[in-house]
């Protein structure tokens, strides 16, 4: 039973992320699925905001699989911003990046 209402409710995230959206952030001029990466369809983003000089993104993120593709739309993307570790951060854990540079 525990299964069933999970799946449930992750049938419905979008639902309730596009409600909350359009109640609560309408006044951002909420546009869904933008497609910011030019020859890239498969990095589409669930909605961009005009509330300032750049876009704003947001992407729903119910699932391992959905966090993937973001984690790649932000890494490939021209203007989609890209949270980086500081350099020293990555040499104090033993890790490594290529997106250092």
């Amino acid at each position: 039973m525990q299964y069933f209402k999970r799946e449930v409710i992750q049938s419905l995230f979008y639902e309730q992320l596009d409600e909350f959206i359009q109640e609560r952030l309408a006044e951002y001029n909420p546009r869904p699925g933008v497609l910011p990466i030019a020859g890239h369809d498969e990095y589409g983003v669930d909605y961009q905001f005009d509330a300032g000089p750049r876009p704003l993104y947001l992407f729903g993120v119910k699932d391992d699989t959905k966090a993937r593709l973001v984690a790649t739309s932000c890494q490939i993307g021209d203007g989609v911003p890209l949270i980086r570790r500081p350099r020293h951060a990555l040499q104090r854990t033993g890790h490594s990046s290529n997106m250092d540079a």
